[in-house]
């Protein structure tokens, strides 16, 4: 190695020393919310379906919360409230995280509810912005999907119904709409 390299390593390697590296060892996350009562416990849980047990969580006071822990790499994981529905997708990977923002919630049959995240903003993680980046278009799909859907549940409910009672006069004028056709 000649000194010109053996110079440039060595000053990579205290610059990484004295600005704490780009790998922290370490997550935090500081979260100040509105929508979520005092005492409301929030919790990181991986994505996947193997484990549902948590990485972190931290409770609710005043709107703001702190969650920290380790990532041994980076995972996707649900950021939702305890015991209820409702969850927003992060890249949980070791650095410095900020989530702002509203959270709604629709109180469900039992006690539970449902919570949308949809209302918050992350910053800091550009593993997450690059994951939010990936989805977009499949979340425009989803999008239009379900809007289809919507457009077309009653005639499908019609045909449904007509169907199981094998009454293919219906099944038949259903099936010349325009509708049905713009449908499929």
């Amino acid at each position: 190695m000649n000194f010109f390299n053996s110079l440039c390593l060595s000053s990579a390697v205290l610059l990484t020393a004295c600005t704490g590296g780009i790998n922290k060892d370490s997550f935090r996350i500081v979260g100040e919310v509105d929508g979520l009562p005092d005492s409301t416990v929030i919790i990181l849980t991986p994505l996947a379906h193997r484990s549902l047990d948590p990485v972190a969580e931290a409770m609710v006071k005043d709107g703001k919360f702190e969650i920290t822990g380790k990532a041994d790499e980076p995972i996707a994981v649900m950021l939702s409230v305890k015991d209820h529905y409702g969850y927003k997708t992060i890249m949980l990977d070791n650095v410095d995280m900020s989530i702002t923002g509203t959270v709604t919630s629709d109180e469900l049959d039992g006690g539970k509810c449902r919570y949308d995240f949809s209302g918050i903003t992350l910053s800091g993680s550009p593993l997450t912005e690059e994951y939010y980046a990936m989805m977009a278009p499949r979340h425009r799909i989803d999008s239009i999907f379900l809007d289809n859907q919507s457009r077309g549940a009653e005639m499908w409910n019609l045909l449904n119904r007509a169907s199981g009672e094998k009454d293919r006069r219906i099944m038949d004028s259903i099936q010349a709409t325009e509708e049905f056709r713009a449908y499929g």
